[in-house]
């Protein structure tokens, strides 16, 4: 017997549809309240009106039966309204379905989070009144008042919530503000952070990292809720993704797939409307939650909150300070081939370079800190002998030694390390063929620069991985237009190396012919460039032409008269820095040390010198120290590196001396 024909299952389907828009005994009453003040509507105002009022006197009549009217006719409009809010409240599944699709929500949670918002703002409207000013719910605020709840259930759709809004770069700004500014949301958020493996059964604590991460970039420890650094440094404790979350992301990618291939079966057979309504069910059905990364890690995300947090200065002592972390944090650079360790090793190169490129004294006392470790150095030789290293995770590492290298004790201790050399010296040259990188070779040559600060062993060491090809390579640098992003960077490094290992430089054979051919560059270099470029060139060819006589002939010989033009350029330079930057402090000291080198090599150069009103000019030098020149490297606006020469009046004193005693220029 067909469906239509069985009275019995029609009443079933009756049942089943009041069921449906029933929900609760709200319904039947309004039902009830729309029929009975209908009923008696019909009795007070119809064609034959008849009802029990017409006993009452008359006086009483007047009023009474439009009273009762109009309260049955207010009864009946409540009853009636209140039936098609819920029969409205079937069609509110597609405002429902388009915002969780407009959030970005994902899977049952993203179901489960706009149901409750709708409850809540209905709530809301209930208590205020539906034209009441403010009264509007959004969904942050809704996600941020989540947080307070008791319930874990809310506490995680809410933290799911924040989340996914912080991913929209539109509103994004705003809302870390109002998180940041909420004292009880951080201090839900890092109560998150602490959770055990028991109580972060949806995955609530790696969200709550999530959320952390997108605002530490605008937190200040010292105002966050107590015990911040300990959360996060509790995430680097675990090593795992969390079980739950990834079992979740993975069923519903499997069931995704699934259900697209018996889609796919079932549309071949269907009719162009079923085929449409399939359309429109998969237009509006809830998109997959997306499986877990390695980057969701709770250890990779830890370190991607505190690398973020270490934007400020003060952030870094309060991370520096913290009992243990930063023996976690180098025990975690280790190389290996494992894809997720791999991905662990980056998360702390990275925060270590941010926390070692720290200014001012504060980055002196970090890098001092790190430095201290027994085990930062060895891991940092550990990946620079690995051939499998990545030329990311060499640049990171690379970038960390040059820091380092800014203290004293660090600088020698990686110079020991006859590893770390030879792989800075052969990729800064680009002779590691895997790793020819132009970002690899700026951040070998960076690191090269620094180990030679007033380091002989350092230089000499450097010198002895290639002898005079390492000479002849820098030569190349300076001179070929195809190296000009690498020319200051070699140049410094060959500044260096003359003025702390001149006599094995000088002893190796053919390094003198290729400083000869050099000079002529460098000058060239002097006359067309200004600032820190400037006062490397000028640092570099005072050290060149202090090493032998006959490269100031060379000069002589050059047709477009380059030697004075550089002494036209040298005491414009001296005049107009008569007050010292911390961008080139040195400036003034490279460019007496040069008039010194010209002297000495040649001293028929001090007509030149004194024509151009060196004597005056070395006076004002000496009559205006400043404290800026007893540093040689400035982060930010304070010293890092003390230079270690003679002090600048001691220089112009030997200048003027030399001047005054120099033979004269032939022909003068």
């Amino acid at each position: 017997m067909g469906f239509h024909g069985c009275p019995f299952c029609t009443q079933i389907s009756f049942f089943i549809l009041a069921a449906l828009l029933v929900g609760n005994l709200q319904i039947p009453a309004a039902v009830t309240q729309v029929v009975l003040s209908t009923l008696r509507l019909r009795r007070l105002c119809g064609a034959h009106a008849h009802h029990d009022y017409y006993l009452q006197p008359q006086v009483y009549n007047q009023n009474l039966v439009p009273s009762i009217t109009v309260f049955y006719t207010l009864a009946f409009c409540e009853g009636a309204f209140y039936i098609m809010a819920c029969i409205l409240g079937v069609f509110s599944f597609f405002p429902c379905r388009s915002l969780l699709l407009r959030s970005g929500f994902t899977g049952q949670w993203g179901s489960k989070a706009v149901d409750l918002y709708y409850r809540r703002v209905y709530t809301t409207r209930m208590e205020t009144g539906v034209l009441a000013a403010g009264s509007m719910m959004t969904l942050d605020t809704f996600a941020m008042e989540s947080l307070k709840s008791s319930s874990q259930e809310v506490r995680l759709i809410g933290v799911r919530v924040l989340d996914s809004l912080l991913q929209e770069s539109d509103s994004s700004k705003m809302l870390i503000s109002r998180i940041t500014m909420s004292s009880e949301a951080m201090s839900a958020l890092i109560s998150m952070l602490g959770g055990t493996e028991v109580q972060d059964e949806g995955g609530m604590r790696l969200f709550a990292a999530r959320v952390t991460a997108n605002i530490a970039g605008h937190l200040r420890i010292a105002e966050a809720p107590a015990g911040m650094v300990k959360s996060v440094s509790s995430l680097l404790d675990a090593e795992k993704l969390s079980l739950t979350s990834t079992r979740n992301g993975e069923n519903n990618a499997g069931n995704h797939h699934t259900y697209g291939t018996s889609a796919k079966e079932r549309n071949r057979g269907l009719s162009w409307v079923c085929h449409c309504w399939q359309r429109t069910k998969d237009k509006w059905s809830v998109p997959d939650e997306p499986p877990l990364t390695q980057q969701d890690s709770f250890t990779v995300m830890g370190m991607v909150i505190l690398r973020r947090l270490a934007h400020d200065p003060d952030n870094c002592v309060e991370i520096v300070k913290a009992t243990t972390l930063i023996s976690k944090i180098i025990g975690l650079i280790t190389y290996t081939t494992d894809n997720h360790n791999s991905v662990i090793l980056c998360s702390s190169l990275h925060l270590v370079r941010r926390l070692v490129s720290t200014g001012g004294k504060i980055g002196v006392t970090i890098r001092q800190e790190l430095s201290d470790s027994p085990f930062l150095i060895d891991n940092l030789v550990g990946i620079c002998e690995d051939s499998r290293s990545s030329p990311e995770v060499l640049m990171l590492a690379m970038d960390i030694i040059a820091k380092l290298a800014l203290e004293e004790n660090a600088r020698q201790e990686v110079g020991s390390k006859q590893v770390i050399i030879c792989k800075l010296v052969h990729s800064f040259l680009g002779q590691d063929e895997a790793n020819d990188q132009e970002s690899l070779r700026m951040a070998a040559g960076e690191a090269l620069v620094n180990l030679t600060i007033e380091s002989p062993a350092n230089c000499s060491a450097i010198l002895e991985v290639l002898g005079c090809h390492l000479i002849k390579d820098l030569k190349d640098m300076l001179c070929e237009a195809e190296y000009r992003i690498y020319m200051c960077t070699a140049a410094s490094l060959l500044q260096n190396l003359c003025a702390h290992s001149r006599d094995k430089l000088t002893s190796l054979p053919g390094a003198g012919e290729h400083l000869r051919s050099t000079l002529p560059a460098v000058m060239e270099n002097i006359v067309s460039t200004e600032g820190k470029q400037l006062e490397t060139w000028i640092g570099l060819a005072s050290q060149i032409c202090s090493i032998s006589e006959c490269f100031i002939f060379d000069l002589e010989s050059q047709s477009n008269n380059v030697g004075a033009r550089v002494v036209r350029k040298l005491m414009g330079t001296l005049s107009s820095n008569m007050k010292p930057r911390c961008q080139y402090p040195r400036m003034r000291r490279v460019i007496v040390e040069m008039v010194i080198s010209f002297v000495t090599s040649y001293p028929g150069y001090q007509t030149m010198l004194r024509d151009e009103g060196v004597m005056e000019t070395l006076s004002k030098v000496a009559m205006t120290p400043s404290k800026v020149e007893k540093y040689r490297v400035f982060s930010g606006v304070d010293g890092v590196v003390l230079e270690c020469g003679l002090p600048l009046r001691d220089l112009v004193d030997r200048a003027k001396g030399l001047i005054g005693h120099a033979t004269p220029y032939p022909g003068s």
